[in-house]
């Protein structure tokens, strides 16, 4: 919850910068709607305020307000499966882009070159995922392909589509192996 005083310091220091009279409504109108923030947050939110943001009028309670939710949404959604998918991303990045700086060297032509290829320092593991992202199924196509999706994003939630799929494989071998040790 957040503290008046802390409250009082920064507000006051955010009306000051942005020359808003200070009246006890517009502290009240804040303080109310802005009261189950932590102080820390409170303080961050206004810190970038007056560090980032360029408009000339007062930010609104809720500007204040999504400063704090975005950065807890960014946190809370960055999870296992997102790292790995962003490391299995770049790695497939990264293969394209080895064989298409050998095409370029030698001529040959990128789809030979793909197909002679092979990736040994890859896991059998990240090979099982690679294998599964739509809409290619087979890592040389993926690599192929990977500058095909439409944005960021499409690469991402296809990457972590497949990360999913192999968890629900896992838990379902899971769950098989502990049925046949039920009937032994």
């Amino acid at each position: 919850m957040l503290s008046k005083v802390v409250f009082a310091q920064n507000f006051t220091m955010l009306a000051e910068v942005y020359d808003k009279p200070l009246t006890k409504t517009l502290q009240s109108t804040y303080y109310y709607l802005l009261k189950e923030m932590s102080d820390d947050d409170f303080k961050q939110a206004i810190k970038r305020l007056l560090s980032e943001r360029t408009f000339a009028s007062m930010p609104k309670p809720a500007e204040i307000l999504e400063l704090t939710s975005v950065v807890k949404v960014v946190v809370k959604e960055v999870n296992e499966n997102e790292l790995k998918a962003n490391e299995l991303i770049l790695l497939v990045k990264a293969m394209n882009d080895s064989i298409y700086q050998e095409h370029i060297k030698t001529g040959v032509r990128f789809d030979d070159l793909l197909q002679a290829a092979s990736f040994p320092k890859v896991s059998s593991e990240d090979i099982a995922v690679l294998n599964k992202i739509r809409p290619y199924y087979e890592l040389k196509s993926l690599i192929a392909g990977i500058n095909q999706y439409q944005t960021s994003s499409d690469t991402l939630n296809a990457f972590k589509d497949a990360l999913k799929s192999k968890s629900a494989d896992l838990e379902m071998i899971q769950n098989i192996k502990s049925k046949l040790r039920i009937k032994r």
